[in-house]
């Protein structure tokens, strides 16, 4: 039998969490409006993962705020990201989930270069040239499951990381791909 869902664990809007709130556990947040710089601190003194969900847009203001968030913080729900975002949540010391990113700028990419630690861009589905040489260049770990093919100039680019790239999604890469990717130890492509 299962159990019933911890109504707990359900989004809820920022509004809906009592003010002082901040116990431990995920704290899930469905705001479907663009949140506030001071929405954000609130939200940031969480003591836990956040998520925010459903957040269709974010001010630089209230991405320094929300990088302040001492946890893992996920805003999934972002579809597009500005470099000066970009360069706020790149002061976040926690984990960063941002898949909900389809497509990533180089300017973009470049500015969550200073981001350390693991940023998950599972939504990004192709890497250009000019992207894998923002990417490349972020010393934490970065995870591209989306990413379905990698071509030789790619891959070239790619060895060169100074990270660790993890591409779960790829797929029928040629013998000369997967050989050249095998020659840095910061890159992971599945068998």
């Amino acid at each position: 039998m299962t159990p019933a869902p911890d109504p707990s664990d359900a989004p809820q809007p920022l509004s809906a969490v009592p003010p002082g709130h901040a116990p431990s556990g995920t704290l899930n947040l469905d705001e479907s409006a663009a949140m506030s710089a001071e929405a954000a601190a609130r939200a940031a003194r969480h003591e836990g993962p956040l998520r925010i969900q459903a957040l269709p847009e974010l001010t630089p203001e209230a991405a320094r705020e929300l990088a302040a968030h001492a946890d893992f913080l996920a805003l999934d729900g972002l579809r597009d990201l500005a470099p000066e975002v970009a360069l706020a949540l790149a002061g976040h010391r926690g984990p960063l989930s941002l898949n909900g990113l389809e497509k990533l700028s180089a300017a973009t990419a470049a500015a969550l270069g200073g981001h350390v630690g693991k940023i998950y861009l599972n939504g990004v589905q192709q890497l250009e040239p000019e992207l894998a040489e923002a990417l490349i260049a972020h010393n934490g770990m970065i995870y591209l499951g989306g990413v379905k093919a990698i071509s030789l100039p790619l891959a070239q680019k790619l060895i060169r990381c100074r990270g660790f790239l993890l591409f779960s999604g790829v797929r029928g890469l040629s013998a000369e791909v997967r050989g050249m990717l095998r020659q840095s130890a910061r890159i992971h492509v599945p068998d």
